[in-house]
C-alpha cells in the first residue's frame, strides 16, 4: 500500500506549543501554516516574537 501525505494539513493551532501566537484563540490555521492576530482594539501582529511595543505580541 502506498501512503501519500501531499495535501495533509496539520492544525498548528490545535496543539499547545504548536505555534508562536500570543493568544491561543487568535491563532488561525491555514493550509500548511498558520497566522496570528490580536483582538479588536489591540495593537501588534499576535506573534510572541512579533511587532509590538510589549514582549507578548499584542497590547492594548
Amino acid at each position: 500500500m502506498k501512503c501519500c501525505t501531499v495535501g495533509l494539513d496539520i492544525n498548528e493551532c490545535g496543539a499547545p506549543g504548536g505555534n508562536n501566537c500570543t493568544l491561543r484563540y487568535f491563532c488561525h490555521n491555514t493550509q500548511g501554516n498558520y497566522t496570528c492576530s490580536c483582538p479588536n482594539g489591540w495593537i501588534g501582529d499576535g506573534y510572541k516574537t512579533g511587532t509590538s511595543f510589549s514582549s507578548n505580541g499584542c497590547r492594548c
